[in-house]
């Protein structure tokens, strides 16, 4: 679990919200960043319940690498896209999205589980 859930934070969801708005003000400035951040919060619950559900379907494992992998990709293409400006803005933004929904269907998700299966009902209490 100490493996897993440091991938999680390696990931950077957390550096992603913390730079959502900036971000978005720069790809989309024709709509509020505000409002790009809150779809992107629903981008991300929509994605957990999505995640949730894979789960049983793939297994906790596939369901870990193919998103850390997609995850990973969107990351080196949102780094280019940022600091190369390869493409029109809403390529960041769209991406941004992308990267929420594949980080919270595998490495948001899986350790929530994973720690429910491990761990007595008894101690994930205190």
């Amino acid at each position: 679990m100490v493996v897993l859930n440091t991938t999680v934070i390696f990931q950077g969801l957390l550096v992603a919200q913390v730079y959502a708005e900036p971000l978005f003000a720069e790809a989309v400035p024709s709509m509020s960043s505000t409002i790009c951040c809150v779809i992107f919060t629903l981008v991300t619950i929509m994605a957990g319940f999505i995640g949730s559900f894979l789960i049983e379907r793939l297994g906790r494992r596939l369901l870990m690498i193919y998103a850390s992998f997609c995850t990973g990709v969107c990351c080196v293409i949102l780094g280019t896209q940022i600091q190369l400006h390869w493409g029109p803005h809403w390529v960041t933004a769209m991406f941004m999205y992308i990267f929420g929904l594949t980080f919270t269907c595998g490495a948001g998700t899986v350790p929530c589980v994973l720690v429910a299966e491990i761990f007595l009902p008894e101690v994930s209490k205190h």
